[in-house]
């Protein structure tokens, strides 16, 4: 066989072959979604200066190391200031960004703040750790009860810890308990 027919059958068998790198995107598709590790009856706490600032439990955890994000299910917290509970919340759902510290909170939401005796009760909320916020979507309902008996709820909630205020853009009802 001659180096010229050789060569010609290489270069039609090289055209005829397709490059197909559908099926290797597929998998790092798949491998995004996959976690690194999945836990049941999670519990985490966290400690500063030799006390307790946080814990958490959850009946399942999803841990996704490359997106640096945690999924939490059925989940309950409690915050701590020098040693003492100040806060206790719960929520069926939470996408907690490890590295900003955010957290997206879904369904049946409830947060006690022990500290301001008041509840917050919502489906949607989202924790923004550098603004020190907890907002509510511009559509869905937040209620804020205080332990006095002040009842507000509505939309477009948002409460900044920074500077220590709460505010509704939108759909305000509520009672106000007077002291008397």
């Amino acid at each position: 066989m001659s180096n010229k027919v050789f060569i010609g059958i290489i270069v039609i068998l090289l055209s005829s072959c397709s490059l197909d790198y559908e099926g290797a995107n597929l998998a790092e598709s798949l491998e995004d979604d996959i976690p690194n590790s999945e836990l049941d009856n999670f519990k985490q706490t966290v400690i500063e200066q030799g006390q307790i600032r946080f814990s958490i439990e959850a009946q399942k955890a999803k841990i996704f190391t490359e997106k640096t994000k945690s999924l939490l299910y059925e989940a309950q917290f409690n915050e701590f200031e020098d040693g003492q509970q100040i806060t206790h919340g719960q929520s069926d759902y939470i996408m907690y960004d490890d590295q900003k510290r955010d957290a997206n909170l879904k369904g049946n939401i409830i947060i006690d703040s022990l500290k301001e005796a008041t509840a917050i009760k919502a489906d949607e909320l989202n924790w923004n750790e550098e603004k020190q916020t907890l907002a509510g979507t511009s559509e869905g309902l937040v209620r804020v009860e205080q332990q006095e008996g002040s009842l507000m709820y509505g939309t477009g909630f948002e409460v900044n810890l920074k500077y220590n205020f709460i505010r509704f853009n939108h759909f305000i009802k509520g009672q106000y308990a007077s002291e008397n």
